[in-house]
């Protein structure tokens, strides 16, 4: 009786000729790293004393794949990323059978582990010490998985890890043109099935990933959000613009940081440019000059001069806070960025401005803006003493006159 309820609550045996995982132990340097989706590791210092003191709850990903199912394995990486990966860059696992083992999940943490170890007298943890001292760690293993299977299970974990959206977007782009051209019926619905996604969330990345490069990396640098990016590729693609007219489009995209903002921009330009070329098509080459011009114009007066406005009303603000004795030398913001260095280039703008607008204005108009410009300057001379020429402004104390008594703010 005890031999049978011991064989009914014990779970059965993995089959070997199916992918199924198994849970174990291996050698911290058996593990091999190919390119994947995560190309962004950042504070892995953090991640590790986090680590090196509460453990890690979920162990590491890894494919067991013999000597040629790991060149398999290669062939599609390499097909995937046009890298150059060769079994000779393999490091076979340690028990001498020509397996290798290859990391599916946990990059991020699997450079963590390894900075513990290098690392792990520092930590003054028992689970560092074994680290260093055993450099072994807990893995997931699948076992029996054909090369294509384990490169989609890799794209499906990505959905549970914070994978920079454009990293994963390039990833899917280069799996998905790798499996199309082994299976030409293959479908984005499909395809996103097979990683866990869903298809519009394939679709937006397929997108993405035809900007050019030089406006890809925008937002690796963070200038503008991955949302914004795909929203000017949508542009790009409904008025076939040129690749020279995308930077303009960036800039438009890193001043309206919400997505939907510059969605309904996009999508406004596409519906307006769009009826002018396919509907009317019927403007002359002044017509269309004119009509640019407008939209220029509507763009200087929604954005310039709303931000000049802006620093105006900011320094109003300062003001009063200065008069309600709110602002006062330990908590003054004016250094050497004192915004008196922006008002002296706002002068300096206006002089070089003035030229252009003279067809705009009348006489008087212009003498009294060149009357403004030279009460600026007075003015600027007495708060800054002995203002240089440069337009750098000196690094010492601002003086400020506030209800008759001199402040100076540092």
């Amino acid at each position: 009786m005890a031999a049978r309820l011991e064989r009914i609550t014990q779970p059965p045996a993995p089959n070997p000729e199916i992918p199924h995982y198994e849970g174990g132990y291996i050698a911290l340097d058996s593990i091999n790293v190919l390119s994947q989706p995560r190309q962004t590791f950042e504070d892995i210092d953090v991640l590790a004393q986090d680590i090196a003191i509460h453990n890690v709850l979920n162990p590491l990903n890894v494919v067991e794949l013999n000597k040629a199912q790991s060149q398999k394995y290669l062939n599609a990486i390499n097909s995937i990323w046009e890298t150059d990966y060769k079994i000779d860059d393999l490091t076979p696992n340690h028990n001498g059978d020509e397996t290798y083992y290859i990391l599916v999940a946990g990059e991020r943490r699997l450079r963590a582990f390894r900075y513990i170890a290098q690392h792990y007298e520092e930590f003054e943890t028992e689970f560092a010490r074994r680290l260093g001292q055993e450099r072994r760690v807990e893995v997931r293993i699948m076992r029996n998985f054909e090369s294509w299977e384990a490169i989609e299970v890799q794209a499906s974990e990505n959905t549970h890890m914070r994978v920079p959206p454009d990293d994963e977007a390039m990833f899917y782009d280069r799996l998905f043109a790798a499996r199309k051209s082994k299976d030409p019926e293959l479908t984005i619905a499909k395809f996103a099935r097979r990683v866990g996604r869903s298809a519009d969330a394939i679709s937006t990345a397929l997108r993405f990933a035809k900007l050019p490069k030089d406006i890809r990396k925008y937002v690796k640098q963070g200038d503008i959000t991955y949302g914004a990016a795909v929203e000017i590729q949508r542009l790009r693609e409904g008025l076939n613009l040129p690749d020279e007219d995308l930077t303009y489009w960036v800039a438009r995209a890193s001043v309206h940081k919400r997505v939907d903002d510059f969605r309904k921009i996009v999508s406004a330009t596409i519906a307006e440019r769009g009826s002018d070329q396919t509907v009317l098509g019927i403007f002359t080459d002044a017509q269309e000059e004119d009509m640019m011009r407008a939209r220029i114009r509507q763009t200087a007066a929604r954005e310039f001069v709303h931000g000049a406005w802006g620093h105006i009303r900011y320094m109003d603000k300062t003001r009063r806070l200065l008069e309600e004795g709110r602002l006062r030398k330990k908590d003054s913001q004016y250094s050497l960025r004192s915004p008196l260095r922006i008002f002296e280039q706002h002068l300096r703008q206006l002089e070089l401005i003035m030229p252009f607008l003279a067809e705009l204005q009348s006489e008087a108009e212009r003498k009294r803006a060149q009357n403004a410009i030279e009460s600026g300057r007075n003015i600027l001379s007495k708060l800054i003493p002995d203002t240089p020429d440069d337009p750098a402004l000196p690094e010492k104390a601002v003086v400020f006159q506030s209800h008759g008594e001199t402040e100076k703010l540092l």
